[in-house]
Protein backbone atom coordinates (compact mmCIF):
# COMPACT_ATOMS: atom_id res chain seq x y z
CA UNK A 1 0.00 0.00 0.00
CA UNK A 2 1.03 3.57 -0.48
CA UNK A 3 -0.19 6.56 1.47
CA UNK A 4 -0.26 10.75 0.92
CA UNK A 5 1.32 13.19 3.32
CA UNK A 6 -1.90 13.25 5.16
CA UNK A 7 -1.97 9.17 5.62
CA UNK A 8 -4.50 8.53 2.94
CA UNK A 9 -4.31 5.52 0.77
CA UNK A 10 -4.21 6.16 -2.62
CA UNK A 11 -2.72 3.39 -4.29
CA UNK A 12 -0.72 -0.36 -4.34
CA UNK A 13 2.06 -1.61 -5.77
CA UNK A 14 2.81 -5.07 -6.11
CA UNK A 15 5.04 -7.50 -7.59
CA UNK A 16 4.19 -10.57 -9.33
CA UNK A 17 6.95 -13.81 -10.14
CA UNK A 18 6.26 -16.64 -11.98
CA UNK A 19 6.76 -19.92 -10.29
CA UNK A 20 4.82 -22.40 -12.48
CA UNK A 21 8.08 -24.26 -12.75
CA UNK A 22 8.93 -23.98 -9.06
CA UNK A 23 5.19 -25.54 -8.01
CA UNK A 24 5.81 -28.42 -10.84
CA UNK A 25 9.52 -29.13 -9.88
CA UNK A 26 8.08 -29.50 -6.23
CA UNK A 27 5.28 -31.09 -7.69
CA UNK A 28 7.90 -34.12 -9.21
CA UNK A 29 9.75 -34.00 -6.29
CA UNK A 30 6.85 -35.11 -3.98
CA UNK A 31 5.66 -37.57 -6.35
CA UNK A 32 9.70 -38.68 -6.79
CA UNK A 33 9.45 -38.92 -2.56
CA UNK A 34 6.52 -40.97 -2.97
CA UNK A 35 7.12 -43.48 -5.50
CA UNK A 36 10.50 -43.82 -3.37
CA UNK A 37 8.51 -44.85 -0.08
CA UNK A 38 6.52 -46.95 -2.43
CA UNK A 39 9.66 -48.79 -3.36
CA UNK A 40 11.52 -48.84 0.18
CA UNK A 41 7.88 -50.25 1.43
CA UNK A 42 7.66 -52.90 -1.16
CA UNK A 43 11.76 -54.20 -0.05
CA UNK A 44 11.81 -56.66 2.17
CA UNK A 45 15.34 -55.93 3.13
CA UNK A 46 16.01 -52.95 5.43
CA UNK A 47 16.89 -49.65 4.15
CA UNK A 48 18.63 -46.45 6.34
CA UNK A 49 19.56 -43.73 5.50
CA UNK A 50 20.80 -41.32 8.15
CA UNK A 51 24.01 -38.88 8.91
CA UNK A 52 26.94 -38.55 11.33
CA UNK A 53 24.64 -38.27 13.91
CA UNK A 54 22.66 -41.29 13.87
CA UNK A 55 19.25 -39.41 12.40
CA UNK A 56 17.47 -41.86 10.27
CA UNK A 57 15.96 -40.05 7.09
CA UNK A 58 14.96 -43.11 5.84
CA UNK A 59 13.96 -46.60 8.27
CA UNK A 60 12.01 -48.38 5.57
CA UNK A 61 9.25 -51.15 7.02
CA UNK A 62 11.87 -53.81 5.96
CA UNK A 63 14.25 -52.24 8.63
CA UNK A 64 11.05 -52.00 11.29
CA UNK A 65 10.46 -56.15 10.53
CA UNK A 66 13.76 -57.10 11.01
CA UNK A 67 14.58 -55.29 14.26
CA UNK A 68 10.93 -54.60 15.61
CA UNK A 69 11.92 -50.65 16.09
CA UNK A 70 10.32 -47.94 14.25
CA UNK A 71 11.92 -44.75 13.09
CA UNK A 72 10.85 -42.81 15.82
CA UNK A 73 12.14 -45.05 18.38
CA UNK A 74 15.63 -45.83 16.21
CA UNK A 75 15.97 -41.59 16.06
CA UNK A 76 15.11 -41.30 20.45
CA UNK A 77 17.57 -43.98 20.48
CA UNK A 78 20.53 -41.26 19.46
CA UNK A 79 23.06 -44.47 19.42
CA UNK A 80 20.66 -47.30 17.63
CA UNK A 81 23.90 -49.90 17.40
CA UNK A 82 23.35 -49.98 21.48
CA UNK A 83 19.87 -52.01 20.07
CA UNK A 84 21.56 -53.87 17.51
CA UNK A 85 24.38 -54.88 19.14
CA UNK A 86 23.75 -55.30 23.22
CA UNK A 87 27.47 -57.27 23.56
CA UNK A 88 29.67 -54.50 24.17
CA UNK A 89 32.04 -56.40 22.11
CA UNK A 90 29.90 -56.68 18.95
CA UNK A 91 28.63 -52.99 19.60
CA UNK A 92 32.79 -51.95 19.60
CA UNK A 93 33.17 -54.19 16.13
CA UNK A 94 30.60 -52.21 14.81
CA UNK A 95 32.12 -49.00 15.48
CA UNK A 96 35.07 -50.30 14.02
CA UNK A 97 33.96 -51.03 10.46
CA UNK A 98 32.05 -47.47 10.62
CA UNK A 99 35.39 -45.88 11.29
CA UNK A 100 36.95 -48.13 8.87
CA UNK A 101 34.66 -46.65 6.00
CA UNK A 102 34.67 -43.09 7.07
CA UNK A 103 38.45 -43.41 6.49
CA UNK A 104 38.59 -45.00 3.16
CA UNK A 105 35.12 -44.30 1.91
CA UNK A 106 35.16 -47.82 0.10
CA UNK A 107 31.20 -49.44 0.17
CA UNK A 108 31.52 -52.10 3.17
CA UNK A 109 29.85 -55.41 2.95
CA UNK A 110 29.93 -57.81 6.63
CA UNK A 111 27.84 -60.98 7.42
CA UNK A 112 27.09 -60.07 11.45
CA UNK A 113 24.09 -60.95 13.64
CA UNK A 114 22.05 -57.99 15.18
CA UNK A 115 19.39 -58.15 18.29
CA UNK A 116 15.54 -57.90 17.30
CA UNK A 117 13.49 -55.63 20.17
CA UNK A 118 12.26 -59.39 21.30
CA UNK A 119 15.98 -60.37 22.47
CA UNK A 120 15.98 -62.82 19.78
CA UNK A 121 19.14 -62.27 17.29
CA UNK A 122 19.35 -62.71 13.70
CA UNK A 123 21.76 -63.31 11.06
CA UNK A 124 22.13 -60.41 8.15
CA UNK A 125 24.22 -58.95 5.49
CA UNK A 126 25.06 -55.20 5.86
CA UNK A 127 26.32 -53.45 3.37
CA UNK A 128 26.86 -49.50 3.98
CA UNK A 129 28.15 -46.77 1.46
CA UNK A 130 28.96 -42.95 2.30
CA UNK A 131 27.11 -40.38 0.09
CA UNK A 132 27.17 -36.55 0.07
CA UNK A 133 23.23 -35.83 0.06
CA UNK A 134 22.36 -31.85 0.57
CA UNK A 135 26.03 -31.00 1.40
CA UNK A 136 25.82 -33.48 3.97
CA UNK A 137 27.68 -36.63 4.58
CA UNK A 138 25.36 -39.34 4.59
CA UNK A 139 24.77 -43.36 5.70
CA UNK A 140 23.41 -45.45 2.97
CA UNK A 141 23.11 -49.29 3.96
CA UNK A 142 20.78 -52.26 3.48
CA UNK A 143 19.91 -55.10 5.56
CA UNK A 144 19.45 -58.44 4.14
CA UNK A 145 18.20 -60.96 6.66
CA UNK A 146 19.99 -64.07 6.30
CA UNK A 147 19.46 -66.11 9.27
CA UNK A 148 17.58 -68.98 7.33
CA UNK A 149 20.39 -69.17 5.15
CA UNK A 150 23.14 -69.37 7.83
CA UNK A 151 20.29 -72.02 9.82
CA UNK A 152 20.80 -74.14 6.67
CA UNK A 153 24.63 -73.70 6.43
CA UNK A 154 25.20 -74.34 9.81
CA UNK A 155 22.96 -77.61 10.00
CA UNK A 156 24.66 -78.82 6.71
CA UNK A 157 27.92 -78.10 8.35
CA UNK A 158 27.04 -79.35 11.72
CA UNK A 159 25.58 -82.23 9.85
CA UNK A 160 28.71 -82.97 7.88
CA UNK A 161 30.58 -82.62 11.51
CA UNK A 162 28.17 -84.96 12.66
CA UNK A 163 28.55 -87.53 10.09
CA UNK A 164 32.76 -86.96 10.45
CA UNK A 165 32.71 -87.70 14.24
CA UNK A 166 30.16 -90.67 13.75
CA UNK A 167 32.23 -92.26 11.25
CA UNK A 168 35.52 -91.45 13.91
CA UNK A 169 33.48 -92.73 16.84
CA UNK A 170 32.56 -96.01 14.68
CA UNK A 171 35.94 -96.34 13.59
CA UNK A 172 37.21 -96.30 17.52
CA UNK A 173 34.21 -98.46 18.42
CA UNK A 174 35.45 -101.18 15.84
CA UNK A 175 39.13 -100.94 16.40
CA UNK A 176 38.93 -102.05 20.06
CA UNK A 177 38.74 -104.75 21.77
CA UNK A 178 38.33 -104.13 25.39
CA UNK A 179 34.58 -103.39 26.24
CA UNK A 180 35.32 -101.00 29.40
CA UNK A 181 37.32 -98.56 26.47
CA UNK A 182 33.79 -99.03 24.07
CA UNK A 183 31.76 -97.88 26.27
CA UNK A 184 33.96 -94.93 27.79
CA UNK A 185 34.38 -94.35 24.37
CA UNK A 186 30.86 -94.25 22.76
CA UNK A 187 29.31 -91.83 25.80
CA UNK A 188 32.20 -89.60 26.03
CA UNK A 189 31.79 -88.99 22.00
CA UNK A 190 28.91 -89.01 21.98
CA UNK A 191 28.38 -86.33 25.01
CA UNK A 192 30.80 -84.09 23.15
CA UNK A 193 29.04 -84.22 20.15
CA UNK A 194 25.34 -83.73 21.35
CA UNK A 195 26.52 -81.31 23.44
CA UNK A 196 24.07 -82.94 26.08
CA UNK A 197 24.41 -82.56 29.99
CA UNK A 198 24.99 -86.43 30.27
CA UNK A 199 25.49 -89.80 28.29
CA UNK A 200 25.47 -93.50 30.41
CA UNK A 201 25.23 -96.99 29.95
CA UNK A 202 22.92 -98.61 31.99
CA UNK A 203 23.63 -102.96 31.89
CA UNK A 204 20.90 -105.14 33.19
CA UNK A 205 21.41 -108.23 35.89
CA UNK A 206 20.13 -111.39 35.42
CA UNK A 207 17.01 -110.03 37.82
CA UNK A 208 16.27 -107.45 35.54
CA UNK A 209 17.77 -104.83 38.15
CA UNK A 210 20.58 -102.77 36.87
CA UNK A 211 23.22 -100.28 37.41
CA UNK A 212 24.98 -97.30 35.39
CA UNK A 213 28.48 -98.69 34.34
CA UNK A 214 29.73 -95.77 32.21
CA UNK A 215 29.30 -92.53 31.91
CA UNK A 216 30.08 -89.06 30.68
CA UNK A 217 29.36 -85.42 32.00
CA UNK A 218 29.73 -82.04 31.71
CA UNK A 219 28.88 -81.57 35.45
CA UNK A 220 30.80 -83.61 38.10
CA UNK A 221 27.29 -82.91 40.36
CA UNK A 222 25.30 -84.67 37.73
CA UNK A 223 27.61 -88.14 38.20
CA UNK A 224 25.17 -91.03 37.81
CA UNK A 225 28.13 -93.75 37.84
CA UNK A 226 27.49 -97.20 39.83
CA UNK A 227 24.16 -96.34 40.87
CA UNK A 228 21.66 -99.36 40.75
CA UNK A 229 17.87 -99.43 40.01
CA UNK A 230 16.17 -101.71 41.94
CA UNK A 231 12.34 -100.48 41.50
CA UNK A 232 9.07 -102.18 40.89
CA UNK A 233 8.01 -99.75 38.23
CA UNK A 234 11.12 -100.68 35.99
CA UNK A 235 10.27 -104.62 36.33
CA UNK A 236 10.92 -107.10 33.89
CA UNK A 237 7.04 -106.47 32.30
CA UNK A 238 8.27 -102.84 31.53
CA UNK A 239 11.85 -103.22 30.47
CA UNK A 240 10.27 -106.06 27.94
CA UNK A 241 8.70 -103.10 25.56
CA UNK A 242 12.18 -102.27 24.80
CA UNK A 243 12.55 -105.42 22.48
CA UNK A 244 9.14 -104.00 20.58
CA UNK A 245 10.32 -100.63 21.12
CA UNK A 246 14.11 -100.43 21.43
CA UNK A 247 13.64 -96.22 20.92
CA UNK A 248 11.95 -94.02 23.26
CA UNK A 249 12.41 -90.21 24.02
CA UNK A 250 10.49 -88.22 26.40
CA UNK A 251 10.67 -83.73 25.73
CA UNK A 252 9.52 -82.95 28.89
CA UNK A 253 9.27 -85.41 31.66
CA UNK A 254 6.64 -82.77 33.78
CA UNK A 255 4.29 -82.88 30.63
CA UNK A 256 4.81 -85.59 28.48
CA UNK A 257 2.36 -88.54 28.76
CA UNK A 258 4.49 -91.13 31.13
CA UNK A 259 3.40 -93.18 34.31
CA UNK A 260 3.88 -91.56 37.46
CA UNK A 261 6.28 -94.00 38.53
CA UNK A 262 8.12 -93.48 35.40
CA UNK A 263 8.28 -90.02 36.47
CA UNK A 264 9.74 -90.40 40.03
CA UNK A 265 12.08 -92.55 38.41
CA UNK A 266 13.86 -89.69 36.37
CA UNK A 267 13.94 -87.08 38.66
CA UNK A 268 16.08 -88.93 41.14
CA UNK A 269 18.25 -88.95 38.54
CA UNK A 270 17.50 -84.72 37.73
CA UNK A 271 16.15 -85.79 34.00
CA UNK A 272 14.38 -83.21 32.50
CA UNK A 273 14.45 -85.00 29.09
CA UNK A 274 15.90 -87.97 27.55
CA UNK A 275 16.35 -90.46 24.77
CA UNK A 276 16.52 -94.30 25.77
CA UNK A 277 18.04 -96.97 22.94
CA UNK A 278 17.96 -100.96 23.86
CA UNK A 279 21.39 -102.32 23.19
CA UNK A 280 20.34 -105.78 22.14
CA UNK A 281 21.54 -108.60 20.00
CA UNK A 282 19.62 -111.70 18.96
CA UNK A 283 17.17 -112.67 21.90
CA UNK A 284 20.05 -110.45 24.41
CA UNK A 285 18.54 -107.44 25.90
CA UNK A 286 22.05 -106.07 27.42
CA UNK A 287 21.51 -103.19 28.67
CA UNK A 288 20.37 -99.20 27.25
CA UNK A 289 22.19 -96.10 25.80
CA UNK A 290 21.03 -92.95 27.67
CA UNK A 291 21.26 -89.32 26.65
CA UNK A 292 19.79 -87.07 29.31
CA UNK A 293 19.12 -83.27 29.41
CA UNK A 294 19.29 -82.68 33.51
CA UNK A 295 19.36 -78.85 33.72
CA UNK A 296 15.98 -77.82 31.05
CA UNK A 297 13.74 -79.65 28.82
CA UNK A 298 15.03 -80.38 25.05
CA UNK A 299 12.71 -80.84 21.92
CA UNK A 300 15.51 -83.75 20.22
CA UNK A 301 15.71 -83.75 16.74
CA UNK A 302 15.79 -86.73 14.49
CA UNK A 303 19.27 -86.65 13.51
CA UNK A 304 20.01 -87.24 17.50
CA UNK A 305 17.53 -89.90 17.93
CA UNK A 306 18.85 -91.48 14.98
CA UNK A 307 22.77 -90.60 16.17
CA UNK A 308 21.94 -92.66 19.80
CA UNK A 309 20.79 -95.10 17.62
CA UNK A 310 23.52 -96.08 15.27
CA UNK A 311 26.16 -96.02 18.11
CA UNK A 312 23.65 -98.37 20.41
CA UNK A 313 23.64 -100.38 17.69
CA UNK A 314 27.25 -100.79 17.18
CA UNK A 315 27.90 -100.81 20.56
CA UNK A 316 26.03 -104.47 20.73
CA UNK A 317 27.84 -105.41 17.30
CA UNK A 318 31.11 -104.57 19.66
CA UNK A 319 30.12 -106.25 22.56
CA UNK A 320 29.71 -109.42 20.67
CA UNK A 321 32.86 -108.96 19.25
CA UNK A 322 34.51 -107.97 22.91
CA UNK A 323 33.09 -111.58 24.28
CA UNK A 324 34.11 -113.63 20.96
CA UNK A 325 37.53 -112.13 21.01
CA UNK A 326 37.56 -112.86 25.02
CA UNK A 327 36.13 -116.36 24.54
CA UNK A 328 39.00 -116.38 21.42
CA UNK A 329 41.53 -115.46 24.01
CA UNK A 330 40.46 -117.87 27.40
CA UNK A 331 40.73 -121.04 24.44
CA UNK A 332 44.08 -119.55 23.45
CA UNK A 333 45.20 -119.42 27.33
CA UNK A 334 43.63 -122.96 27.81
CA UNK A 335 45.75 -124.02 24.81
CA UNK A 336 48.65 -122.04 26.07
CA UNK A 337 48.37 -123.91 29.38
CA UNK A 338 47.93 -127.12 28.06
CA UNK A 339 50.66 -126.87 25.84
CA UNK A 340 52.68 -125.61 28.46
CA UNK A 341 51.62 -128.01 31.10
CA UNK A 342 52.15 -130.92 28.67
CA UNK A 343 55.84 -129.47 27.58
CA UNK A 344 56.58 -129.31 31.47
CA UNK A 345 55.37 -132.81 31.64
CA UNK A 346 57.21 -133.99 29.05
CA UNK A 347 60.57 -132.22 29.85
CA UNK A 348 59.77 -133.25 34.06
CA UNK A 349 59.43 -137.06 32.25
CA UNK A 350 62.57 -136.32 30.22
CA UNK A 351 64.45 -135.13 33.05
CA UNK A 352 63.67 -137.80 35.68
CA UNK A 353 64.26 -139.93 32.56
CA UNK A 354 68.07 -138.21 32.68
CA UNK A 355 68.25 -138.46 35.89
CA UNK A 356 67.01 -142.13 36.24
CA UNK A 357 69.40 -143.20 34.13
CA UNK A 358 72.40 -140.87 35.40
CA UNK A 359 71.64 -143.39 38.55
CA UNK A 360 71.34 -146.54 37.30
CA UNK A 361 74.70 -145.18 35.57
CA UNK A 362 76.42 -144.26 38.88
CA UNK A 363 74.56 -147.13 40.64
CA UNK A 364 75.81 -149.63 38.13
CA UNK A 365 79.16 -148.02 38.82
CA UNK A 366 78.70 -147.81 42.56
CA UNK A 367 77.58 -151.33 42.45
CA UNK A 368 80.80 -152.51 40.67
CA UNK A 369 82.88 -150.56 43.20
CA UNK A 370 80.83 -152.24 46.13
CA UNK A 371 81.57 -155.61 44.71
CA UNK A 372 85.37 -154.72 44.37
CA UNK A 373 85.47 -153.35 47.75
CA UNK A 374 83.70 -156.16 49.31
CA UNK A 375 85.36 -158.69 47.41
CA UNK A 376 88.32 -157.06 49.00
CA UNK A 377 87.04 -156.77 52.30
CA UNK A 378 86.41 -160.64 52.44
CA UNK A 379 89.84 -161.82 50.68
CA UNK A 380 91.38 -159.65 53.46
CA UNK A 381 89.65 -161.25 56.42
CA UNK A 382 89.31 -164.75 54.61
CA UNK A 383 93.02 -165.27 54.16
CA UNK A 384 93.52 -164.21 57.96
CA UNK A 385 91.92 -167.35 58.82
CA UNK A 386 92.47 -169.77 56.06
CA UNK A 387 96.50 -168.56 57.32
CA UNK A 388 95.02 -169.10 61.30
CA UNK A 389 93.57 -172.12 60.50
CA UNK A 390 96.13 -173.80 58.86
CA UNK A 391 98.51 -172.66 61.59
CA UNK A 392 96.58 -174.09 64.12
CA UNK A 393 96.29 -177.42 62.06
CA UNK A 394 99.70 -177.65 61.02
CA UNK A 395 101.27 -176.71 63.84
CA UNK A 396 99.16 -176.96 66.81
CA UNK A 397 100.25 -179.59 68.17
CA UNK A 398 103.64 -177.73 68.87
CA UNK A 399 102.02 -174.10 69.63
CA UNK A 400 101.40 -173.33 73.43
CA UNK A 401 97.94 -172.62 74.76
CA UNK A 402 98.67 -168.55 74.44
CA UNK A 403 99.48 -169.01 70.97
CA UNK A 404 96.87 -171.14 70.29
CA UNK A 405 94.02 -168.68 71.51
CA UNK A 406 95.44 -165.38 69.74
CA UNK A 407 95.06 -167.43 66.64
CA UNK A 408 91.52 -168.12 67.24
CA UNK A 409 90.40 -164.71 68.68
CA UNK A 410 92.08 -163.50 65.62
CA UNK A 411 89.58 -165.44 63.46
CA UNK A 412 87.09 -164.50 65.69
CA UNK A 413 87.40 -160.91 64.77
CA UNK A 414 87.50 -161.44 61.48
CA UNK A 415 84.57 -163.21 61.56
CA UNK A 416 83.04 -160.82 63.04
CA UNK A 417 84.12 -158.01 60.64
CA UNK A 418 82.90 -160.15 57.94
CA UNK A 419 79.10 -160.35 59.47
CA UNK A 420 79.73 -156.83 60.56
CA UNK A 421 79.97 -156.04 56.62
CA UNK A 422 77.14 -158.74 56.11
CA UNK A 423 74.65 -156.71 58.54
CA UNK A 424 75.03 -153.72 56.91
CA UNK A 425 73.87 -154.97 53.28
CA UNK A 426 70.74 -156.07 54.99
CA UNK A 427 70.07 -153.68 57.35
CA UNK A 428 70.15 -150.89 53.85
CA UNK A 429 68.48 -153.38 52.42
CA UNK A 430 65.62 -153.90 54.63
CA UNK A 431 65.20 -149.88 55.54
CA UNK A 432 64.98 -148.80 51.72
CA UNK A 433 62.20 -151.61 50.94
CA UNK A 434 60.39 -150.71 53.77
CA UNK A 435 60.36 -154.38 55.45
CA UNK A 436 61.24 -153.43 59.15
CA UNK A 437 59.24 -152.80 62.05
CA UNK A 438 60.02 -149.74 65.46
CA UNK A 439 60.11 -151.95 68.51
CA UNK A 440 60.41 -149.73 71.28
CA UNK A 441 62.87 -150.78 74.17
CA UNK A 442 63.66 -148.78 77.58
CA UNK A 443 66.89 -148.28 78.36
CA UNK A 444 69.15 -147.06 80.41
CA UNK A 445 70.82 -143.97 77.62
CA UNK A 446 74.85 -144.16 79.40
CA UNK A 447 74.60 -147.80 79.95
CA UNK A 448 73.32 -148.31 76.86
CA UNK A 449 76.31 -146.09 75.06
CA UNK A 450 78.94 -146.92 77.06
CA UNK A 451 78.68 -150.79 75.95
CA UNK A 452 78.12 -149.42 72.34
CA UNK A 453 81.60 -147.81 72.97
CA UNK A 454 83.02 -150.51 74.19
CA UNK A 455 81.97 -152.61 71.34
CA UNK A 456 83.61 -149.78 68.71
CA UNK A 457 87.29 -150.32 70.95
CA UNK A 458 87.43 -153.99 70.19
CA UNK A 459 86.76 -153.50 66.56
CA UNK A 460 89.19 -150.71 66.13
CA UNK A 461 93.16 -151.01 67.10
CA UNK A 462 92.80 -149.76 70.87
CA UNK A 463 94.61 -146.70 70.30
CA UNK A 464 92.29 -144.18 70.04
CA UNK A 465 90.63 -142.54 73.27
CA UNK A 466 86.77 -142.21 73.17
CA UNK A 467 86.17 -139.67 75.82
CA UNK A 468 82.42 -139.99 76.82
CA UNK A 469 80.45 -137.04 78.46
CA UNK A 470 76.85 -136.75 79.46
CA UNK A 471 75.59 -133.42 80.19
CA UNK A 472 71.56 -133.64 81.03
CA UNK A 473 70.28 -136.60 79.02
CA UNK A 474 67.55 -138.19 80.33
CA UNK A 475 68.36 -141.42 82.72
CA UNK A 476 66.22 -143.81 80.48
CA UNK A 477 64.61 -143.46 77.09
CA UNK A 478 62.36 -145.59 74.74
CA UNK A 479 63.63 -146.30 71.71
CA UNK A 480 64.34 -149.05 69.28
CA UNK A 481 68.05 -150.06 70.35
CA UNK A 482 68.60 -151.87 66.59
CA UNK A 483 68.61 -148.68 64.83
CA UNK A 484 69.98 -146.33 67.93
CA UNK A 485 72.92 -148.67 68.23
CA UNK A 486 73.29 -148.50 64.12
CA UNK A 487 73.84 -144.42 64.64
CA UNK A 488 76.12 -144.68 67.44
CA UNK A 489 78.24 -147.51 66.91
CA UNK A 490 78.98 -146.52 62.50
CA UNK A 491 79.54 -143.11 63.80
CA UNK A 492 81.83 -144.03 66.23
CA UNK A 493 83.64 -146.64 63.98
CA UNK A 494 83.92 -143.67 61.24
CA UNK A 495 85.48 -141.39 63.85
CA UNK A 496 88.08 -144.27 64.85
CA UNK A 497 88.62 -144.91 61.40
CA UNK A 498 89.51 -141.88 59.49
CA UNK A 499 91.59 -140.42 62.65
CA UNK A 500 95.05 -140.67 63.19
CA UNK A 501 96.13 -143.19 66.07
CA UNK A 502 96.49 -141.97 69.76
CA UNK A 503 94.03 -138.87 68.66
CA UNK A 504 90.86 -138.26 71.05
CA UNK A 505 87.17 -139.13 69.63
CA UNK A 506 84.61 -136.90 71.73
CA UNK A 507 80.95 -138.19 72.40
CA UNK A 508 78.35 -136.34 74.16
CA UNK A 509 74.84 -136.84 74.99
CA UNK A 510 72.90 -134.25 76.24
CA UNK A 511 68.92 -133.01 75.86
CA UNK A 512 67.96 -129.89 74.14
CA UNK A 513 65.91 -126.59 75.34
CA UNK A 514 63.62 -126.35 72.52
CA UNK A 515 60.53 -126.22 72.90
CA UNK A 516 59.65 -129.50 72.70
CA UNK A 517 63.44 -131.18 74.03
CA UNK A 518 65.07 -133.75 72.10
CA UNK A 519 67.83 -135.90 72.72
CA UNK A 520 70.94 -134.29 70.76
CA UNK A 521 74.77 -136.76 70.16
CA UNK A 522 77.60 -135.25 68.93
CA UNK A 523 80.37 -137.17 67.94
CA UNK A 524 83.42 -134.86 67.63
CA UNK A 525 87.03 -136.39 66.08
CA UNK A 526 90.31 -135.06 64.47
CA UNK A 527 90.96 -137.14 61.72
CA UNK A 528 91.36 -136.22 57.82
CA UNK A 529 87.96 -134.50 57.65
CA UNK A 530 85.46 -134.90 54.77
CA UNK A 531 86.27 -132.45 51.32
CA UNK A 532 83.61 -129.69 50.87
CA UNK A 533 82.74 -130.97 47.46
CA UNK A 534 81.93 -134.83 48.92
CA UNK A 535 79.29 -133.83 51.71
CA UNK A 536 76.48 -133.10 49.75
CA UNK A 537 76.68 -137.00 48.26
CA UNK A 538 78.08 -138.85 51.94
CA UNK A 539 74.91 -140.35 52.77
CA UNK A 540 74.49 -141.87 49.52
CA UNK A 541 74.94 -145.31 49.60
CA UNK A 542 78.87 -147.25 48.29
CA UNK A 543 79.74 -143.25 47.87
CA UNK A 544 83.16 -142.46 49.84
CA UNK A 545 85.13 -139.32 49.80
CA UNK A 546 87.68 -138.88 47.51
CA UNK A 547 90.29 -138.34 50.55
CA UNK A 548 89.80 -141.99 52.38
CA UNK A 549 92.70 -143.34 50.31
CA UNK A 550 92.99 -147.05 51.62
CA UNK A 551 91.58 -147.06 54.51
CA UNK A 552 88.94 -149.98 53.95
CA UNK A 553 84.95 -149.23 53.82
CA UNK A 554 82.01 -150.24 51.90
CA UNK A 555 80.71 -146.34 51.45
CA UNK A 556 77.07 -147.95 53.58
CA UNK A 557 78.30 -146.58 57.06
CA UNK A 558 76.76 -142.86 56.50
CA UNK A 559 73.85 -144.22 54.64
CA UNK A 560 73.23 -146.02 57.69
CA UNK A 561 73.52 -143.71 60.01
CA UNK A 562 71.10 -141.55 57.69
CA UNK A 563 68.25 -144.12 57.09
CA UNK A 564 68.69 -145.23 60.94
CA UNK A 565 67.79 -141.51 61.97
CA UNK A 566 65.11 -140.86 59.41
CA UNK A 567 63.43 -143.50 60.36
CA UNK A 568 63.58 -142.75 63.92
CA UNK A 569 62.26 -139.37 63.01
CA UNK A 570 65.61 -137.24 63.65
CA UNK A 571 67.86 -135.00 61.56
CA UNK A 572 71.72 -135.22 61.28
CA UNK A 573 74.05 -132.30 61.09
CA UNK A 574 77.55 -132.09 59.49
CA UNK A 575 80.04 -129.90 59.97
CA UNK A 576 83.84 -130.74 58.56
CA UNK A 577 86.81 -129.63 57.52
CA UNK A 578 89.81 -131.27 55.55
CA UNK A 579 92.52 -132.68 57.49
CA UNK A 580 90.97 -130.56 60.40
CA UNK A 581 88.41 -133.17 61.76
CA UNK A 582 85.01 -133.73 61.49
CA UNK A 583 81.71 -132.87 63.90
CA UNK A 584 78.36 -134.71 63.73
CA UNK A 585 75.39 -133.36 65.65
CA UNK A 586 72.31 -136.29 65.78
CA UNK A 587 69.02 -134.89 67.12
CA UNK A 588 65.94 -137.41 68.08
CA UNK A 589 63.20 -137.19 69.32
CA UNK A 590 62.31 -138.48 73.35
CA UNK A 591 60.13 -140.67 74.51
CA UNK A 592 60.56 -141.75 78.23
CA UNK A 593 59.52 -144.40 80.33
Amino acid sequence: PVFNDHGELTNYIGIQTDITEQVKSTQRLLESEERLRTVLKSIKEGITFSDDSGYFSIFNDGMENLTGYTIAEANASHDFTNFLYPDRGEHDKALQRLQLLQETGRTTTVETRICHKDGTFKDVLVSTRIMLYKGKRMYLSSYYDITKRKRVETQLRYQSERERLLNAILLKIQRELNLEQVLAITVKEAQELLRIDRVAIYQFNQDWSGTFVVEAVNDLSLSILGKTINDPCFNQENIQKYYKQPISSINDVETDEISLCHKEILRQFQVKANIVVAISFGDTLWGLLIAHQCLEKRLWEEFEIDLLRQLANHVAIAIQQVKLFERVQDLNKNLEFQVTERTQQLEQSLRQLEIALLKEKELNELKSQFISRASHEFRTPLATIQTASDLLRNYGHKMSNEKKLERIDKIQREVKGMTSLLEEVLVIGKTESGRFELRGETINLESFCLEVIEQAKLLGNGKHRVIFKNINAPTNIVIDTKFFKQIIANLLSNAIKYSPNSTEVNFTISQTSDLQPRLLLEFKDYGIGIPEIDQEKIFEHFYRAHNVGMIAGTGLGMAIIKNSIDILGGTIQLTSVENKGTTVRVKLPISMD
